[in-house]
């Protein structure tokens, strides 16, 4: 559920929250999340089962369409999911799915000013039998970005999932995330995180998770990313710890 709003198209300003500026025309842009793992160990499902969701190699890759527009693809490379608990262990790995997606800056500048953009997406069911449940999914994100005092900047996102449900159907999943970024010198930025969802039909079983992170600017064109997350409500996984590099050219 998570996975349809990680990733970026752009240097992002944190983890899982979008800048409203989309990649350069002419040039490509890519990230990969090296190594991200959630681990859980009480949810509303899983009492007394420890849960850890391990994902390595996910990357997108994306590229100016025109000079506020881009197009992005994103492929999970390897994920396994395990879960411990009652003397018995379950595995599943294997290669996850596709995600296709574009953003379109339409209004404002971030750097002097606010922005918006509108991201919508589809993932695509082309991940192993074990990972995938061979459903393509819709979404689309509306982001907002701006300064706020010197060396800071604020986004917020907010979104909508439909996910294939156990019926054959549809839920609705309401995402909504926000960071707050302080440059530090030339080459060091540093952030915090706050990351929600919610399905519609179960609004009380929210999940939150807050996270602090750094950011390191290697060359002129690249950036590695380490950030840690912890988890505010009983939905949410206890700690997902993460690290991420990109580079332009």
């Amino acid at each position: 559920m998570l996975v349809a709003t990680l990733g970026g198209a752009t240097k992002v300003a944190a983890q899982w929250t979008e800048v409203p500026g989309t990649a350069p025309v002419g040039a490509w842009v890519i990230e990969v999340d090296l190594l991200t793992v959630a681990t859980d160990r009480h949810t509303l499902d899983r009492d007394g089962v420890t849960y850890r969701s391990t994902s390595a190699g996910s990357a997108f890759v994306s590229t100016g369409l025109a000079a506020h527009w881009d197009l992005q693809l994103g492929v999970e490379l390897w994920r396994e999911e395990t879960a411990d608990g009652g003397g018995s262990r379950s595995r599943a790995q294997g290669a996850g799915d596709m995600w296709l997606r574009t953003k379109w800056n339409f209004s404002g500048n971030e750097a002097d000013g606010p922005a918006w953009a509108v991201l919508p997406y589809m993932k695509l069911a082309t991940g192993s039998a074990a990972i995938s449940n061979g459903r393509h999914e819709p979404g689309v994100l509306i982001v907002h970005g701006r300064p706020w005092r010197e060396n800071l900047t604020w986004q917020i996102n907010a979104g909508l999932d439909w996910l294939a449900a156990v019926d054959g159907g549809r839920d609705t999943v309401v995402t909504l995330s926000t960071a707050l970024t302080w440059a530090r010198a030339d080459s060091w930025s540093f952030y915090g995180e706050l990351y929600s969802w919610t399905e519609t039909a179960a609004p009380r079983n929210w999940s939150g998770e807050l996270g602090v992170g750094v950011t390191c600017a290697v060359g002129e064109t690249g950036w590695v990313d380490l950030a840690c997350y912890v988890g505010l409500t009983r939905a949410a996984p206890d700690y997902t710890p993460a690290l991420r590099c990109g580079w332009q050219f």
